[in-house]
């Protein structure tokens, strides 16, 4: 490999986890509202002010940002981003009401804000003759940082139960604030304790005949899928009955406005 395509390999590469960086800390919400509803407190109008700040700032800082990279330079001015947005996301896992979980968000807004602006120019500084491949690396990046984790439960899921499957990426839950998990565990699942595989696993088999594969589908595979997504907690479930007969399943906004709804008709 020549200097050259060593110098295009390591930029394209830092585009692609500036995107990254892009996203990771303005995800999914959504996924853990019920809880941060529960810690906080919070009301519909504080979680719809949360939801709204990222946009708001996006359109406050893009100037300012913009302003600063004509200052300092595109690099200094992403790299600037990236350590306030890292600051407000560490911040937001450390607030204890609304008002400093809106102070964190503001934080790590306007870093992304100044952020996003500096990519272009960086691509145009690093990749003068690759523009739109560099681009599409650093976008690719940003993808990447939001359904990372859905990519590794769906690949985990698949591995225990021997399914193939698939994870639905919807925008209303995708395009939203995030809370980070940062732990060096957050991405090991667990087996189910209680279950037991069946002589020779869920995979597949040589010279397998249709309705056997059926049989094991539905008496074996199935029940292995359900067994580990309660194992690991992908829905949880926050209001609970010794008999239950109904259940309702929401997320994000969705799961408050359920919630104001039963208060509405007083149950």
């Amino acid at each position: 490999m020549t200097s050259s395509q060593s110098s295009s390999l390591r930029g394209l590469t830092l585009l692609w986890l500036a995107g990254n960086g892009l996203r990771l800390s303005i995800l999914a919400v959504p996924p853990v509202l019920a809880l941060i509803i529960l810690d906080l407190k919070l009301t519909g109008t504080q979680v719809g002010i949360l939801n709204a700040i990222p946009v708001f700032l996006f359109g406050l800082v893009a100037i300012p940002g913009s302003l600063l990279i004509a200052r300092v330079g595109a690099v200094p001015a992403l790299i600037i981003g990236l350590v306030i947005a890292a600051a407000g996301s560490a911040l937001r896992g450390l607030a204890l009401d609304a008002l400093t979980l809106y102070g964190a968000t503001v934080l790590m807004a306007a870093g992304v804000a100044v952020m996003q602006p500096a990519l272009p120019p960086t691509v145009n500084q690093w990749m003068p003759q690759r523009i739109g491949f560099a681009t599409a690396v650093y976008t690719n990046g940003l993808l990447f940082g939001e359904i990372f984790p859905v990519v590794l439960a769906g690949i985990a899921l698949s591995r225990f139960s021997g399914l193939w499957t698939g994870m639905i990426a919807l925008a209303d839950t995708m395009d939203s604030g995030v809370t980070i998990d940062v732990g060096l565990d957050r991405h090991r699942f667990v087996a189910p304790p209680n279950f037991a595989l069946p002589p020779g696993g869920l995979g597949i088999r040589l010279k397998d005949q249709p309705m056997e594969k059926e049989r094991r589908l539905r008496l074996r595979k199935l029940p292995a899928a359900l067994a580990f997504a309660r194992a690991n907690s992908f829905d949880r479930v926050i209001l609970a009955t010794s008999r239950p007969r109904l259940g309702i399943v929401c997320q994000g906004q969705a799961y408050k406005d359920v919630l104001e709804a039963f208060a509405a008709m007083g149950l």
